[in-house]
């Protein structure tokens, strides 16, 4: 909870998923860079110049440089941020410092689903290109490097998503300065094993909604200030219950008035909203997960609560968004090297 608001400075709650993004390197006698994906067959096999190359010619997640000419040019979106991310690391190194390298990258975080699948995937290049490679410092010491990727992915990425997966489990962020500080928030109540996530399909690119947010709203500041005021509010309050006793009431009432600013915003589609409305019927409420959509019908993950558990009779209007499942506050960032 704090989408929109806290590129605007609101506080947030952002808590992990059990699914895993998995980056792992090694350092051959010679040759260059070669980056796989999942199982597929070497996507990318180029020097360090030219990663470096690709960073600085790459404007945003919309351009594509021409700097590698890829046998299977379908695979161009799937490997852009990791791209960016190496093309990054390869700026912030001497040249001759660097040394040959095998990537393997291995994801089953939905992509376009306001799940901080482009925050796992930063974080886990970075964390394994830092530890094959040696950069003193640790991962904290990369943190920069993770916030300038995931920013040249979005452009208008808060920064919560990659903290929550480096410091793991719930955390909550309030703004001080320039910068959001995150806490973590231990959940003393059963709240996160009440929710339910549900696809409903894909979003735009998180830069996109939010500029398009911004405009939308540009007529009318006060307004757009109005709805941030309130959906601070409600952030504030829910992670107060996660702390707290975990008043069901206080969580049925943060996320159905969270909602209610999202759709204000004009980021959660018709079909959702319709949807979201049925489940407060049945005694449940639900938010959608991250930045939303402009134009549906999709609109990323779906989270819904049930305060007293699920309805004995599963919800007629659900079933055509599948489930996903999967634990909540788990542990982040793990980095384990081979001898």
């Amino acid at each position: 909870m704090g989408e929109h608001s806290a590129v605007y400075g609101g506080p947030a709650v952002v808590t992990t998923v059990g699914m895993t993004c998995r980056t792992s390197a090694d350092r051959p006698n010679s040759g260059a860079v070669r980056l796989t994906l999942d199982d597929e067959a070497t996507l990318v096999d180029a020097s360090w110049d030219r990663l470096r190359e690709y960073a600085a010619q790459a404007g945003d997640d919309q351009v594509r440089p021409t700097v590698f000419d890829l046998a299977e040019p379908e695979h161009a979106h799937r490997i852009h941020l990791p791209l960016i991310a190496l093309g990054e690391f390869a700026a912030a190194h001497p040249p001759c410092s660097l040394p040959p390298l095998n990537l393997r990258i291995t994801s089953t975080v939905p992509p376009s689903r306001g799940m901080g699948s482009s925050a796992a995937l930063a974080v886990s290049v970075l964390a394994a290109l830092g530890s094959v490679c040696g950069t003193s410092g640790g991962i904290e010491a990369l943190e920069p490097l993770i916030a300038a990727v995931e920013q040249r992915q979005h452009h208008a990425a808060s920064g919560i998503d990659h903290r929550t997966i480096m410091l793991g489990r719930t955390v909550a962020f309030r703004r001080r300065g320039d910068r959001s500080h995150g806490v973590p928030v231990p959940d003393k109540t059963e709240v996160l094993t009440r929710l339910a996530i549900y696809d409903t399909g894909p979003t735009e690119a998180t830069g996109q909604v939010v500029a398009g947010v911004r405009q939308h709203l540009l007529h009318d500041e006060r307004r757009l200030r109005q709805v941030l005021d309130a959906m601070a509010k409600r952030t504030d309050t829910f992670i107060r219950a996660l702390d707290g006793d975990g008043d069901a009431r206080a969580v049925t009432e943060s996320i159905t008035s969270y909602q209610r600013g999202l759709e204000a915003l004009g980021v959660v589609p018709d079909p959702i909203r319709i949807l979201v409305r049925r489940i407060e019927a049945a005694g449940g409420a639900a938010k959608i997960s991250g930045s939303g959509s402009l134009t549906g019908p999709g609109a990323g993950a779906l989270i819904v609560y049930w305060p007293l558990g699920p309805p004995s009779v599963p919800l007629n209007a659900l079933a055509p968004y599948p489930r996903i499942v999967a634990p909540l506050g788990v542990d982040g960032l793990k980095v384990t090297t081979c001898p």
